[in-house]
């Protein structure tokens, strides 16, 4: 019984961290676009994505940080945008 009990904690707890992860690059059209890299600096990267400070995921369906995301500052220059017109292809590539 003990051992059963350990093994699904230890399946729950490897499921959660193998969820965490964010999308790091964007193909739109079959062109590239970098996603933001959580923990390295803002500062001189260029993104398609809303700067984003961790990968820890928002488990409280209240959380400011839903909308607004932890951080969520703009990039400045470095934001990128893309024209998707409908029917395009959208790929995220998530880590």
């Amino acid at each position: 019984m003990f051992i059963s009990v350990a093994l699904t904690t230890l399946a729950l707890a490897v499921s959660q961290v193998a969820a965490h992860g964010g999308v790091l690059q964007y193909e739109i059209n079959g062109q590239w676009y970098q996603g933001f890299k959580a923990y390295n600096t803002p500062v001189g990267q260029v993104s398609i994505q809303r700067e984003w400070d961790t990968y820890n995921p928002i488990t409280d369906p209240t959380d400011s940080f839903l909308a607004c995301n932890n951080n969520g500052a703009s990039l400045g220059s470095g934001q990128q945008s893309a024209t998707v017109p409908a029917g395009s292809k959208v790929t995220a590539y998530w880590k």
